[in-house]
């Protein structure tokens, strides 16, 4: 199951632009707060909306700014690229629900 993880991240990787979009969206389920980060960009006049990453964030008990901003340079990370790449940012947050 790596191996195809990893041939899937190179893909994306490839054909993600210089500069995307990027959406996330967090959300929470008994006590674990999940996050979801997708890239937004234009291949050949084709719109892509491609799921980066959906975990729970790096640090459980920080749901603040500098968390999600961490939990993004981590993903981007993996696709080899960074926080440079942003054309537009959307954001969903609901806050989350505690037990």
């Amino acid at each position: 199951m790596v191996l195809v993880e990893r041939k899937l991240e190179t893909a994306i990787a490839q054909e993600m632009p210089d500069s995307i979009g990027i959406m996330f969206d967090g959300w929470s389920t008994g006590s674990t707060y999940y996050v979801s980060a997708y890239a937004i960009y234009v291949v050949e006049d084709s719109p892509r909306r491609v799921l980066l990453a959906f975990a729970p964030l790096l640090e459980e008990n920080d749901f603040g700014a500098d968390a999600h901003i961490t939990f993004i340079t981590e993903t981007l990370a993996v696709f080899e690229s960074d926080l440079t790449v942003f054309d537009s940012l959307l954001v969903t947050i609901a806050p989350p629900t505690r037990p």
